[in-house]
């Protein structure tokens, strides 16, 4: 179960509820080969929120509805019968499987199979895929629509609907987590409010702490050779916030990168220092 929230509000305006197979217990070779899925890079998404921008451009978030089972198998697979699924005549539910009919979550070559099924789709409606990002309309599932005229953009909508289930979301205003906030004078900004708080309180650090100055990030040699350096208590999910900063400074806070690599360095054996010095802006 998941509750999608608007990120301006925090109110919950979706439940999502998915049934999906146990990947790990697939085999290479036999229920898969390839899983790699290109995705849209931040670079590209900031270059054409920009142009829109610039040129006045007309935008539309659009969310592809359980994209994953909208496309076919890529090969035949079965699954176990889930716990809750009454087998009816009498059958021994341990002697029987589900054999899948549409591509389906957590299969390691999901993402893969509907990539595929995507691109193709859009190119027989007469899309043309850049050669520079191999989907720059793209992003898993959550997508926006850019274009000068908006009867276009319309247009562009409706005939995707042709061929996808498609959910309209208004205007562009909460984009993978993002607070898209459009000013006055028709420049936008990028916000990540919740994921930052959501850091602090990983890290314990909800009440406010200001020093009064800038702090400098310590030389990762320096920290890696520091005696005073102890393992992290177990309930400390380093991975885990490093992965949070990590989408944090690709997507909006770019500044944040040189530091955020330093400690990304430390993954494997992470350790924290006797004297606390940490600074998150």
């Amino acid at each position: 179960m998941k509750r999608k929230r608007c990120i301006t509000t925090r109110e919950v305006y979706k439940w999502k509820v998915r049934l999906t197979i146990d990947g790990s217990k697939q085999r290479y070779g036999l229920h898969y080969d390839k899983m790699y899925s290109p995705v849209v890079t931040w670079a590209t998404t900031h270059f054409f929120l920009t142009q829109s921008v610039l040129h006045g451009w007309h935008s539309r978030q659009l969310d592809f509805l359980m994209a994953y089972t909208q496309a076919p198998l890529e090969r035949e697979l079965y699954m176990e019968i889930p716990k809750g699924v009454t087998v009816t005549g009498g059958l021994d539910r341990s002697k029987y499987a589900l054999r899948l009919v549409k591509n389906l979550y957590r299969q390691k070559q999901a993402s893969r199979v509907w990539y595929q099924y995507l691109t193709k789709g859009l190119k027989e409606l007469g899309f043309t895929q850049s050669s520079k990002d191999k989907c720059i309309f793209i992003h898993v599932d959550d997508t926006i629509i850019l274009g000068p005229v908006k009867g276009d953009v319309d247009e562009a909508i409706r005939l995707v609907k042709t061929r996808f289930q498609l959910g309209e979301e208004g205007h562009l205003c909460d984009y993978l987590g993002i607070k898209v906030t459009k000013l006055l004078d028709g420049t936008i900004t990028l916000t990540q409010p919740h994921l930052i708080d959501a850091i602090l309180k990983d890290l314990n650090l909800q009440s406010p702490r200001t020093t009064g100055r800038s702090t400098p990030a310590l030389s990762s040699v320096l920290l890696h050779k520091d005696p005073n350096r102890i393992p992290f208590d177990d309930s400390f999910h380093y991975r885990s916030i490093i992965g949070k900063l990590n989408f944090l400074e690709k997507s909006t806070r770019p500044e944040l990168a040189y530091a955020v690599h330093q400690c990304a360095r430390f993954c494997t054996n992470p350790l924290s220092l006797k004297t606390t010095l940490l600074i998150v802006g």
